[in-house]
């Protein structure tokens, strides 16, 4: 009878250790994959690299404008689509200094449109005169009214005191 006991123990732990080993396998190959970059001035392209495969597949695109006076930057989002091969926008951010100003706008890819229409976004950032932490308001566009609304209404007095205060000088 021992020696039935000490087999089917034998049994259960090289069972166990079989499916540990198992598991550890897939865990690993779940974690198989990175990120690898390819980036110039103008670009950047993100591949997903698989460890197990040993093969990269494209994932996003940037590409990066600035205009003559430098004063406007914007970034073009693309992600990859497998069943197509080819990129699809995705989000266009745009970025302009107007004095002590800095303006970001943020909308992505409408493909019924085909433009840059969907969930539009704005921030403006500022810096009060008498604290070193910027400030900012941030605006929704309305589809219905066809105008920017104000998303965080509470900074809105602030930001209009000091713009009547630094056009006063």
């Amino acid at each position: 009878m021992k020696t039935i006991v000490l087999n089917s123990r034998t049994l259960v732990m090289s069972i166990t250790i079989c499916l540990l080993f198992v598991c550890m396998q897939a865990i690993s190959a779940r974690n198989s994959k990175s990120f690898v970059y390819d980036k110039s001035d103008e670009k950047e392209t993100v591949f997903v690299y698989d460890s197990v495969s040993c093969m990269l597949t494209p994932h996003l695109r940037y590409e990066f404008n600035e205009s003559e006076n430098g004063r406007t930057k914007t970034k073009t989002a693309y992600r990859w689509n497998e069943s197509s091969g080819k990129w699809i926008p995705y989000y266009l951010l745009t970025t302009t200094d107007t004095g002590e100003y800095k303006v970001h706008e943020f909308a992505r890819w409408n493909n019924k449109k085909k433009d840059f229409s969907m969930n539009k976004q704005k921030a403006v950032y500022y810096k009060e005169s008498n604290e070193n932490v910027p400030g900012y308001i941030s605006f929704k566009w309305n589809e219905k009214s066809s105008k920017w609304e104000i998303i965080d209404g509470e900074y809105f007095e602030n930001f209009i005191n000091l713009m009547v205060n630094t056009s006063a000088r």
